[in-house]
């Protein structure tokens, strides 16, 4: 191989091109279009707030201030807040005098042109609250009363006091007007159409309302009776703040007689994962099992009914109110085809469409089969030896309550049945039926007819003496 080598001044011309080249650059004017942008606005993070007490109509609240990281523009919240208080845009502050009762989770986003950040939190405000059944009514005749009932160890979530079951039977009962032609549910109400929604603690645990094999309705209907909760002429649609034996349950004359439909909305209950429906939002499922419950404890769907199926219940149709059946329930319907139990006019089987529990009055209001109940008086011991029972008459039911003391003491009474019996001299002798605690209660149906008589035995010793009339019947054993 040849090697040629050259001098440094060969290579001159060819250094001063490259150096040319690389001092044009891109033949430009030398101006790079000015500093780079900014950088994007971090969004703000980390919001929070206080967790707002439980405010009181009427009362001016303590403002409620933000906590967040980095800038922030704007606040926004959703829903609306309740009436009487409201959200600073700027600051995101909440204040004011809350003028109704309210209870909504709400939604707090702070925001910049970054992005934002958001912060729920719920926001309750308590009207007064009612231990009794307001007085007058504001209808006369039937009505639906609605109760809000808390075990001793339940959690008190104020459902009476911050309009929630106001607001859900609202929405519930405009569901049905669009169903039936306007004709609305006949709720109890007061001071002008507010629902009077009565409060009541109980003395006993959601452990003692669910002993095994119980009927946690049932055992409503029996504190209902001790604490004075006994209209004649009311169906009582009760929120248990408890567990329960499904999510609700209700009576169903003439089959099962009774007065409380049953909704079951403790903290271990599996309907607490259903929200009730507020404003004008549509109903939801706790608004169609209300409707649901009612209509059973008004003796609907009858076993009359074509479709009729499991206890009241309807087979033919998912979107029906008042179906049962292996499908999930998908209610928005109140008698699918009206041909079971709303306009059917199926013969000689009742009609919802006639019912005494409706707004405005049908012409011929008929109240459920076997109704209204009767209060039994006591025909006094004294006359035990004279008060025979008759022939027996219609199958019937009694209802037993327990709120006898001794000397103060709690005492258990005992239930007596008088029967024909010809080896006693008296002709008649009695026949043990059951036991019943203090503060409790007990339906006894088994072989109970119209003309029997019970002897209520305290310690050997007869306090009380009722007869059984054709309807069913309850009594309170008190002193």
């Amino acid at each position: 191989m040849k090697l040629t080598v050259r001098s440094a001044a060969a290579w001159l011309p060819l250094l001063v091109v490259a150096a040319g080249l690389s001092a044009c650059g891109g033949g430009g004017s030398g101006d790079s279009g000015g500093p780079p942008p900014p950088p994007p606005t971090p969004p703000p993070s980390g919001l929070s707030y206080p967790t707002p007490p439980l405010y009181n109509v009427g009362t001016v609240i303590t403002p409620l201030d933000p906590t967040v990281t980095g800038t922030v523009t704007s606040y926004g919240i959703t829903p609306d807040l309740p009436a009487g208080l409201a959200l600073n845009t700027t600051t995101g502050r909440i204040s004011g005098t809350p003028t109704a009762p309210w209870r909504a989770k709400h939604t707090i986003t702070a925001k910049n042109a970054g992005g934002n950040t958001t912060f729920e939190m719920t926001i309750s405000v308590l009207t007064d609250r009612s231990t009794t059944d307001r007085t007058p009514d504001e209808a006369q005749g039937r009505q639906i009363h609605v109760m809000y009932v808390v075990p001793s160890d339940g959690v008190d979530d104020h459902l009476d006091q911050t309009a929630t079951l106001e607001a859900s039977l609202k929405i519930a009962n405009e569901w049905f007007k669009t169903q039936t032609g306007g004709k609305g549910l006949r709720f109890d109400t007061y001071g002008g159409g507010k629902l009077d929604a009565t409060f009541l603690k109980l003395t006993k645990t959601d452990v003692d309302m669910n002993v095994a094999g119980g009927n946690v309705r049932a055992k409503l209907e029996s504190q209902l009776y001790l604490n004075g909760f006994n209209s004649p002429d009311k169906v009582y649609l009760v929120y248990y703040a408890g567990d329960g034996d499904g999510c609700g349950r209700g009576a169903w004359p003439p089959t099962l007689p009774g007065n409380v439909g049953a909704l079951y909305v403790g903290a271990a209950a599996g309907c607490t994962v259903q929200p009730f429906a507020v404003g004008a939002q549509p109903p939801g499922f706790l608004e169609f099992l209300a409707v649901h419950e009612s209509l059973h404890v008004l003796g609907f769907a009858p076993a009359c009914a074509p479709h009729h199926t499991e206890f009241g219940h309807i087979g033919d149709s998912v979107q029906d109110i008042m179906y049962s059946g292996p499908q999930s329930w998908q209610p928005s319907t109140l008698d699918v085809n009206h041909d079971d139990y709303f306009g059917a006019a199926v013969a000689g089987c009742r009609d919802l469409s006639n019912s005494a529990f409706l707004d405005p009055l049908p012409a011929g209001a008929e109240a459920p089969l076997g109704w209204p109940y009767v209060n039994l008086t006591n025909l006094t011991c004294a006359n035990e030896g004279t008060t025979n029972p008759g022939p027996a008459g219609a199958a019937t039911q009694v209802m037993f309550v327990n709120n006898y003391q001794v000397n103060g003491t709690p005492a258990t009474a005992s239930i007596f049945e008088r029967v024909a019996d010809p080896l006693a001299p008296s002709g008649y002798a009695r026949v043990f039926k059951v036991n019943v605690p203090y503060n409790d209660g007990v339906v006894w149906s088994t072989n109970v007819f119209e003309n029997s008589v019970f002897v209520v035995v305290v310690n050997n010793t007869c306090v009380r003496l009722v007869r059984a009339p054709a309807n069913p019947s309850r009594f309170l054993i008190t002193n």
